[in-house]
């Protein structure tokens, strides 16, 4: 059986939380439950972005990602897969994805997004019914 380093360390955060309003960003409440990295200090994306070494294995993920084609098929009734080009997504991903960006430059984004957050959020568009960005 491991033993517990910190035996009330659940029960006393939540005590000290218990009715206060917390927001995703407030980096006190989840270093009181989560801890500080091995070194005593804060690691966030913002701050490690600033590395070298970081940014340049995020640059290499996300450019050479980026390169690599999109497509998107349509699965068929026999499990064969057809390119569907007349997919209103295919549109939108693979040629404009939205006015600021090409379909790379969006897809670098996306990667670097999850290299340093771990995820990423893209949202859909539509003008009535027609998806547009």
């Amino acid at each position: 059986m491991a033993n517990n380093k910190h035996p009330g360390r659940i029960k006393s955060a939540l005590l000290n939380w218990l009715g206060v309003p917390v927001s995703l960003t407030n980096g006190e409440f989840w270093r009181e439950w989560f801890g500080t990295s091995s070194s005593g200090k804060v690691v966030t994306a913002d701050k490690i972005i600033r590395l070298s070494a970081v940014w340049a294995c995020v640059r290499l993920l996300s450019e050479s990602v980026s390169t690599l084609p999109l497509k998107i098929y349509e699965r068929q009734a026999d499990g064969s897969r057809k390119l569907a080009s007349d997919n209103p997504a295919y549109q939108v991903l693979c040629r404009r994805p939205n006015p600021e960006m090409t379909p790379s430059r969006f897809m670098l984004m996306v990667v670097a997004s999850i290299c340093l957050r771990g995820n990423a959020f893209v949202e859909k568009l539509f003008i009535g019914r027609k998806l547009v960005s």
